[in-house]
């Protein structure tokens, strides 16, 4: 499926690249060698210097900055729908279902993934997040601000709590329970299952992810990433500001990563550099609105890009199993012969193969698979009963 004349190139760009600090960040949880990543994100010392550059890289920019740009971009696409919707006359009640149901059919496919491809996944969590939200999408901006001066208040508290249990779980992962050893047997699916439900209730109540998808919502209904133009100002203080908090705010627990700092500085090192994540994917989404403006829509070079972000579910789910075909054991086994580094080329190689499908599906002027039956299950005609004939 091709661009329309009309659409704005930021918001694909941004997509894209969050497909790539995904892989970047879920690759590394799929070594099974000596040097194991915990799934709290925090990384081994290592003695190989590119091993240690990727952990410091993977710390200050993708560990926590990944998923408040995916969450945004939720926001802000959720805003995009419910405007559509308005301009064709469909009420706000069902808008508000309509999310919701959106919201159940992504918590359904996030529990496919985690059964067929790893329990490790995003779809599930902000699926919950979806319906949660959906009754503040309807409501006016006042209603939105004050929900997210809460959800906010809410969010530094949970993060203090994140951190301690981070920092009190065990520093070494069992090697029989690592991500990149599970398989498809009875009990490899059990652990998965509860990996995920564990996964999406950690996600949804500790991590500030519903913070991060209104203050997309927000954005969407400024278009900051649509009409740059307007939001100059706006755009360059975000990155200014979000930009060199993030990379503070990582920089306690790049220094436990190293061994410089003592664990025992876990549960703080941890909270801070969930929080000033969120500023970070903030940037990272302020940048892209600022490429787009300089990019003109028909822009070729640009193409393969955007493809990617039009197709975003289907190629998710490309990605994610391109990593598990390639690092797991239950596959070709790589996370068991790379380190940290080694794994970044794995991110890259399962995001340029989601990319190829995209193009291809481009070429063909198609759209995602995943993406079109996502709106076909959302956007189906709900049957209305009909009335009984209470005459003979």
């Amino acid at each position: 499926m091709t661009s329309s004349p009309g659409r704005m190139l930021a918001p694909d760009l941004a997509r894209g690249f969050m497909l790539l600090l995904i892989a970047l960040a879920h690759a590394p949880l799929l070594i099974t060698g000596q040097d194991l990543v915990n799934v709290d994100e925090r990384l081994r010392p290592t003695g190989s210097l590119a091993d240690q550059l990727a952990n410091l890289g993977l710390t200050f920019f993708v560990f926590s900055r990944s998923f408040p740009l995916f969450a945004a971009l939720l926001g802000y696409g959720l805003v995009l729908i419910i405007e559509s919707r308005r301009r064709r006359g469909e009420p706000d009640d069902e808008i508000r279902s309509r999310v919701r149901r959106r919201g159940r059919w992504m918590l359904i496919f996030g529990l496919g993934m985690a059964l067929l491809v790893t329990p490790v996944e995003i779809l599930g969590p902000y699926g919950v997040i979806t319906m949660l939200i959906a009754g503040v999408l309807v409501r006016d901006d006042r209603t939105l601000r004050r929900v997210i001066i809460v959800v906010a208040g809410i969010a530094v508290i949970t993060s203090v709590v994140l951190g301690f249990l981070l920092s009190a779980s065990p520093t070494e992962e069992a090697p029989a329970l690592a991500l990149g050893h599970l398989g498809y047997a009875p009990a490899d699916l059990i652990y998965r299952l509860i990996s995920w439900v564990s996964g999406v209730i950690i996600n949804v109540t500790l991590f500030p992810v519903a913070l991060a998808v209104l203050v997309g919502v927000w954005a969407g209904r400024r278009r900051l990433l649509e009409e740059p133009e307007r939001n100059l100002g706006l755009l360059r203080r975000i990155i200014a500001v979000g930009l060199p908090v993030s990379i503070v705010g990582a920089v306690p627990l790049a220094l436990i990563n190293t061994g410089v700092l003592a664990p025992g500085h876990g549960w703080w090192a941890q909270a801070l550099h969930v929080t000033s994540g969120l500023a970070g994917g903030f940037a990272y989404a302020a940048i892209f609105g600022l490429i787009g403006r300089r990019v003109p829509a028909d822009a070729r070079w640009a193409r393969p890009l955007t493809a990617i972000g039009q197709r975003s579910l289907t190629c998710y789910i490309v990605m994610e199993a391109a990593l598990i075909l390639l690092s797991s054991t239950a596959f070709l086994g790589l996370g068991a012969w790379v380190g940290p580094a080694g794994s970044l080329l794995i991110a890259l190689a399962a995001w340029l193969t989601a990319a190829i499908v995209a193009n291809l599906l481009q070429a063909a002027n198609r759209p995602g698979p995943a993406d079109w039956l996502l709106r076909r299950l959302v956007n189906r005609p709900r049957r209305v009963a009909e009335p009984v004939n209470s005459s003979g």
